[in-house]
């Protein structure tokens, strides 16, 4: 799966904890935040939500 798809997930799962999203453009603004993380900082959100687990790849 490519990192904007990735992305995608993360922000999704994100905003399932926060009934507060007011707008698209608060969703685009998390992804592009999402997407412009080292690949080191990127892979520890996917880490934290439960994506990257290299035991169940």
């Amino acid at each position: 799966m490519n990192k904007e798809s990735l992305a995608n997930f993360l922000t999704r799962l994100h905003f399932c904890n926060n009934s507060k999203l007011e707008s698209i453009d608060e969703y685009i603004s998390m992804k592009n935040y999402i997407l412009t993380l080292s690949d080191h900082k990127f892979y520890e959100k996917l880490r934290e939500f439960g994506l990257y687990d290299k035991e169940t790849s």
